[in-house]
């Protein structure tokens, strides 16, 4: 009894020890995740990431630092996806020429985000990250330093992977309301549809912008939905004023051409075989 004593004493000395070097190494000067050599215009790549691997840097670059760049600001540059929508469609081993879509499924799954990981901060890192926590009631920060078509996991009972679906079905027109919605986050919830949904079946995306009034969301995010998903996928309507979310989302039907239509918040990702 005595001797398993010893060895639990040890373990928990052990485990402090390590809790208290960590905290040594994190506090004092945060490290910065995002060295200024690897930040492209408001976008960055995180070296520590696959090059494919882009999200947004709006809250160290803007709100945290100062700088008045753009978030989404010239970031189209080589980066033209000139493919149709319907192209893409008729030929399963089509490529879009945007790796966010193209590269799905060959992600690093130790990064965080990946699977549902979840990313710690510490320091100054954790203090920036809660202040935006108070202002947005959401963890902005972390979600610019989650890759944009992150992988989830499979959230389905075991045994639902086994039951066939059949192929052919309704094509859909997702319709998804949006006001003020974090950049990275709307962006994430349009790459889960797109990489998890099958080609054929996904007749369009609507998004209805109801009077946003955040910046980011104006002229910018036209140009990065034209140049990053192929042409006809993504229709952007833009309402004169707030409207609400059941009237937006009636504007967005107005519109579709699917067989059937399928409303979601702007801040979710679908699941596979969702």
């Amino acid at each position: 009894m005595r001797l398993a004593t010893r060895y639990v004493f040890i373990a928990v000395v052990i485990f402090l020890l390590f809790v208290s070097l960590e905290f040594i190494h994190y506090s004092g000067k945060t490290p910065q995740l995002i060295p200024d050599n690897k930040r492209i215009h408001g976008v960055f790549r995180n070296s520590s990431m696959p090059k494919n691997y882009e999200t947004h840097r709006f809250v160290s670059e803007k709100y945290t630092e100062g700088h008045s760049s753009n978030g989404l600001k010239k970031i189209i540059t080589g980066r033209q996806v000139a493919k149709s929508w319907k192209e893409y469609q008729l030929d399963p081993n089509s490529i879009t020429g945007n790796p966010l879509i193209d590269d799905y499924g060959k992600n690093d799954i130790t990064k965080g985000g990946e699977l549902g990981r979840g990313i710690t901060f510490f320091g100054e890192e954790k203090r920036k990250a809660q202040k935006l926590i108070d202002q947005y009631h959401i963890n902005v920060y972390a979600s610019d330093l989650i890759p944009l078509n992150r992988m989830v996991p499979d959230s389905r009972f075991p045994n639902c992977s086994n039951i066939p679906y059949p192929k052919q079905l309704p094509s859909a027109s997702v319709i998804i309301p949006f006001y003020d919605e974090w950049t990275s986050i709307l962006l994430r919830t349009i790459y889960s549809l797109v990489n998890r949904s099958p080609r054929h079946l996904l007749e369009e995306i609507i998004l209805v912008d109801d009077g946003s009034t955040m910046k980011e969301l104006q002229g910018d995010l036209d140009e990065y939905l034209k140049t990053h998903f192929p042409n006809g996928l993504i229709k952007l309507i833009r309402l004169p004023q707030r409207f609400g979310l059941i009237k937006a989302r009636m504007e967005g039907w107005k519109i579709s051409t699917g067989k059937v239509a399928i409303f979601f918040d702007s801040h979710m990702e679908v699941n596979i075989d969702w």
